[in-house]
C-alpha cells in the first residue's frame, strides 16, 4: 500500500523537531517500518542495545506494538519500551484513515537514576555483554521531566495535525486501499457489505481482509460502523436534521434500530448525545 512522501518537508520538520526537544523522532509507515527519522542514528543507550540481534527484534516488536495500539485507540500513545525508557507515537491521517505514525523516544525520564538502575539492569543484562559501558550510556542521557514530556507530546499532535494539512504523507488516489476507503466514504448511505466491496473491486474476502487488518486495524464491518458513528456523531453536533434523517444519511432506515446502533458504539442514545454537545457548547 503506497504512500507518497514530501520528503524535504518531512526532514525539515523532523529537524525542527529535534532542535527545539533535543529529542528522535521517526516516522512508521502502515506496516511499523521506519521510513525516516531524525537524527539518523540511536542515542548510545539504545545503539548498544540495538547491537544483539536478539534485542534489536525486541525493538522493532515493541515499535509495531505501540503503533498497533494507537491504530486501535485512534489517539496519541506514550508508554515505556521493551528496555525501560519512554516512548510516544501519535497517528498521522489521509482521508481519515491512519497512513502513518510520528514517534519519538529513547527518553530517560527517571529523576533519580541510581534507583531506578536496577530495572534497567534486569531488562537489560540478557543482551548487553558490557553492562559497564550500558550502565555509562545511561547515566548520560539527559533527564526529561514530565511536564517536558507531555509538552513534547503536544508539538508531537500539532506536527501530525500538519503534516494532515499540508499532505506531507498521502495514500497514491491509484492504489487499492486508497480507492476502497473512498468507495466506503462515499457510500455510507447505502448498503455496505464486506460482499459488496469485494465485488466492486472485484477481490476476495481473503484479500479485502487483509487489506482491512493493515489499513485499519480491524474488520472491515467494524471499519463500516465506525465511520458511520462518526458520521452521526458529525450531523448530530454541527445540523438540525431530526434523528431519522441522520440514520437515513449515514444507511440505517430503521429509528429504532439507529438508536440501539449508536448506543452500543457510544453509550448514550442519538437524543443524549445531541443534547449533551448542546450543553456542552452553552457552557
Amino acid at each position: 500500500m503506497a504512500n507518497l512522501l514530501d520528503i524535504e518537508k518531512l526532514k525539515k520538520l523532523l529537524q525542527s523537531f529535534h532542535h527545539l526537544t533535543g529529542l528522535r523522532i521517526v516516522i512508521f509507515d502502515r506496516s511499523f517500518q521506519e521510513i525516516l527519522g531524525y537524527p539518523s542514528e540511536h542515542c548510545k543507550f539504545c545503539s548498544y542495545i540495538r547491537s544483539n540481534e536478539k534485542a534489536l527484534q525486541k525493538c522493532y516488536a515493541c515499535d509495531a506494538a505501540a503503533c498497533q495500539v494507537c491504530q486501535h485507540t485512534n489517539e496519541l500513545y506514550l508508554y515505556t519500551c521493551h528496555a525501560g525508557l519512554s516512548e510516544v507515537v501519535s497517528p498521522i491521517y489521509y482521508n481519515n484513515t491512519i497512513i502513518a505514525y510520528l514517534m519519538f523516544g529513547q527518553i530517560c525520564n527517571y529523576p533519580d537514576k541510581e534507583t531506578i538502575w536496577p530495572f534497567i539492569y534486569e531488562r537489560c543484562k540478557d543482551y548487553v555483554s558490557d553492562m559497564q559501558a550500558l550502565n555509562s550510556a545511561f547515566f548520560e542521557k539527559t533527564y526529561v521531566s514530565l511536564e517536558t514530556l507531555q509538552a513534547s507530546a503536544n508539538i508531537i499532535e500539532a506536527c501530525t495535525a500538519y503534516i494532515h494539512l499540508s499532505e506531507l504523507i498521502r495514500q497514491d488516489s491509484n492504489d487499492l486501499p486508497f480507492r476502497i476507503n473512498q468507495f466506503i466514504t462515499c457510500n455510507l448511505d447505502k448498503v455496505l457489505t464486506a460482499d459488496t466491496i469485494c465485488q466492486t473491486f472485484h477481490i476476495s474476502h481473503s484479500r479485502l481482509y487483509r487489506i482491512s487488518e493493515q489499513l485499519y486495524g480491524c474488520s472491515i464491518g467494524k471499519q463500516i460502523k465506525k465511520l458511520r458513528i462518526q458520521a452521526a456523531q458529525k450531523l448530530l453536533r454541527d445540523s438540525d436534521l431530526n434523528i431519522s434523517e441522520i440514520a437515513t444519511r449515514i444507511g440505517i432506515y430503521d429509528y429504532n434500530y439507529f438508536t440501539k446502533y449508536f448506543k452500543q458504539a457510544t453509550g448514550v442514545t442519538p437524543s443524549l448525545y445531541r443534547a449533551s454537545c448542546s450543553t456542552n457548547a452553552e457552557s
